[in-house]
């Protein structure tokens, strides 16, 4: 209970295993369990047409009694958190008793429809004049990391968006994600940022990667936060292809910081699979937005246009910026 499972990284298996019980709370939670415990239910939208991203994340911390969370939406390339078009955080609510059946103290409305399978989420803001009714049903199996607490998967997405008086259709993907079982302390330390990576073509193909840059495409990078050497800069990752979940082997990555020198306007992903298939992805960032929810670890969130061999896709680019990063690379 003391590592921090999301960075931790094993080359014993690509995927670890997980049951319709993982989508409930892993009760009863350890008495002795360190008061930086977690558990996370992640979901989102996005309407590429339009420019627009939307996040709805909640972060139950079972020791304490609490959950933060809501929704952040934002359209087009924002440097300030204030910029979003429509934003409804708050840092301490009640923990619900069952997360995949609530209504948060924020409005927020989470439905699980089927374990694994479908999910519904709603809420109302009549002072906004914003208004969400999504639906969202996967279009893969949920992949497991190894190491355990840790699922991603992604999902068709539909429905209807109200955002400040303007109707928008959701008709697109996004890639949830879920954790449980993880201490997550918000103390300060200095690693490089890690680009949390997900791309969507079609309900046959998906991938997700979760990388540091590469050293010998990012020298910079490389010199001043050594560690991170080819195929030690992967923590994870999946390929979805024409019905068959692989796992990834090893990912050439690159990012170029373009906002203000901390956050990526383009990431290149060179991905091998376990059947050794390379995928060659360009992503360019459409939409940014850096969101505040975890004070020492500001992230940028950005709605990326995936090219993949002819095909365009979309899906989030996660970058997490810390302290020193930025101190040390900022630009007006």
């Amino acid at each position: 209970m003391t590592e921090f499972l999301a960075w931790k990284w094993t080359e014993s298996a690509y995927f670890g295993t997980g049951s319709a019980v993982d989508e409930r709370y892993h009760k009863p939670w350890p008495a002795d369990a360190p008061k930086e415990l977690i558990e996370t239910s992640y979901f989102g939208f996005s309407i590429p047409e339009a420019g627009i991203n939307a996040e709805i994340y909640h972060w139950v911390h079972p020791m304490y009694g609490v959950v933060s969370g809501g929704i952040f939406i934002f359209q087009g390339i924002r440097a300030n958190q204030l910029q979003a078009r429509y934003a409804n955080w708050l840092n301490y609510m009640p923990e619900p008793d069952d997360m995949t059946d609530c209504t948060y103290a924020n409005g927020i409305r989470v439905r699980m429809v089927r374990p694994m399978q479908e999910w519904e989420i709603s809420f109302e803001d009549p002072a906004a004049q914003t208004r969400l009714e999504l639906n969202l049903k996967a279009i893969m199996p949920p992949a497991f990391r190894p190491v355990g607490g840790h699922l991603t998967q992604a999902l068709k997405t539909s429905g209807e968006l109200l955002l400040r008086g303007e109707r928008y259709r959701i008709d697109g993907f996004f890639t949830r994600d879920r954790s449980w079982g993880d201490p997550r302390s918000e103390a300060k330390t200095d690693p490089a940022p890690a680009g949390w990576h997900v791309a969507v073509f079609s309900e046959d193909l998906a991938f997700h990667d979760f990388s540091f840059d590469s050293p010998e495409l990012n020298p910079t990078i490389g010199k001043r936060y050594p560690g991170y050497d080819n195929g030690k800069n992967l923590l994870w990752g999946y390929v979805w292809k024409d019905g068959e979940l692989r796992g990834v082997k090893r990912t050439r990555t690159l990012h170029e910081f373009g906002l203000h020198g901390v956050g990526p306007t383009t990431v290149d992903l060179e991905i091998t699979d376990e059947r050794d298939e390379v995928h060659m992805l360009h992503g360019e960032t459409k939409a940014a937005l850096p969101y505040y929810f975890w004070p020492n670890l500001p992230a940028f969130f950005c709605l990326t246009e995936w090219s993949y061999r002819g095909l365009t896709g979309y899906g989030d680019v996660q970058v997490g910026v810390y302290e020193q990063f930025a101190i040390e690379n900022w630009r007006d």
